[in-house]
């Protein structure tokens, strides 16, 4: 297939699809490896206590496999997949749209604008959903029982996506979908401004 008969819309339309299928072909390694990494990174020190919750990455894999076996690792990885989508056909969805319909002798001028805008504005439709991973990563339960609060709330159950997005929604109301927006944009921003330079010089 020549790529310069492709339509806009199928452009965005195999971007969006492959980008989706290499995620959900990366998911038995990424989604292992981030449910992991999330568990350790809360691992804090409790209060009053010297040691943490996991000895380290050994630890805290068997741990995960001996409470809940290999779906512990698992939990809410589609959403992974399903963030990849939106984002990635509200992005190229309306910057073709926007493009389209913009004078050309402005779009070479506007390109980096509207990218940036639309960064921001993709961030901000797609956090919910990373936010309910994240949680749901965390709530993977390791084997013991909790023995502290903050055990508690790590070792908390959720029955699918719907019930951890209520209960994120009844802890800390809507805006707790949006926590860590901020740091997300700034990475998303500044990852966009480096690919800007070197596409300059």
């Amino acid at each position: 297939m020549n790529p310069d008969s492709l339509t806009p819309l199928k452009e965005i339309i195999i971007n969006v699809s492959s980008a989706a299928l290499v995620s959900l072909l990366a998911i038995p390694a990424t989604g292992f490896r981030e449910t992991v990494v999330t568990q350790l990174q809360a691992d804090t020190r409790i209060k009053g206590q010297l040691a943490y919750r996991y000895r380290g990455t050994i630890d805290c894999i068997k741990r995960l496999y001996r409470g809940g076996g290999i779906r512990s690792f698992y939990q809410g990885c589609l959403l992974g997949t399903a963030t990849i989508f939106v984002y990635r056909l509200t992005y190229y969805g309306s910057f073709s749209f926007i493009v389209a319909k913009m004078p050309e002798r402005y779009v070479e001028v506007m390109q980096l604008p509207i990218a940036f805008g639309l960064t921001l504005t993709c961030g901000l439709f797609t956090q919910p959903l990373e936010v309910i991973r994240r949680r749901m990563m965390l709530a993977a339960k390791s084997a013991g029982s909790a023995s502290n609060e903050e055990d508690a709330v790590l070792d908390k159950k959720y029955n699918g996506v719907v019930d951890c997005a209520r209960s994120i929604v009844r802890e800390g109301g809507y805006p707790a979908l949006w926590e860590g927006l901020g740091a997300r944009m700034g990475f998303s921003l500044a990852l966009l401004g480096v690919r800007a330079a070197a596409m300059v010089f």
